[in-house]
């Protein structure tokens, strides 16, 4: 194979994995309390949650365009079709997230060390 031939097959091969990883829908959701993901506090408000890979998701704030990296501890793959969701759980009067689900994948992420420490 020539070097254009290989360029246009490398070019090609990562286009059909760009659109590959897009197929997964972002969640989008309205938080109304603060709550603690990727080690900060983030006001209530409409965050959108995108996929990297199925080790690295991004939370990004509507109102400030703020983000975050989030490292989920596991991923679990699911029927297409599922219902989009975002899950906090709430321990010592903080709200946590603690899961995003996509209409693909769920996503678990790690407890937070603020609550780990109390503990």
């Amino acid at each position: 194979m020539n070097r254009v031939s290989l360029s246009i097959f490398i070019i090609v091969a990562g286009v059909a994995l760009a659109t590959a990883a897009s197929a997964e829908t972002n969640v989008v959701a309205n938080i109304r309390y603060d709550f603690v993901a990727g080690g900060k506090t983030h006001t209530g408000g409409t965050y959108k949650v995108y996929r990297l890979s199925s080790e690295a998701l991004v939370l990004q704030s509507e109102k400030t365009r703020t983000s975050v990296f989030l490292h989920p501890s596991m991923h679990e793959d699911l029927l297409s079709g599922q219902q989009l969701n975002i899950k906090l759980i709430r321990s010592q009067g903080v709200y946590c997230l603690s899961e995003v689900q996509t209409d693909v994948s769920v996503y678990t992420l790690p407890e937070p060390h603020i609550l780990k420490q109390s503990h």
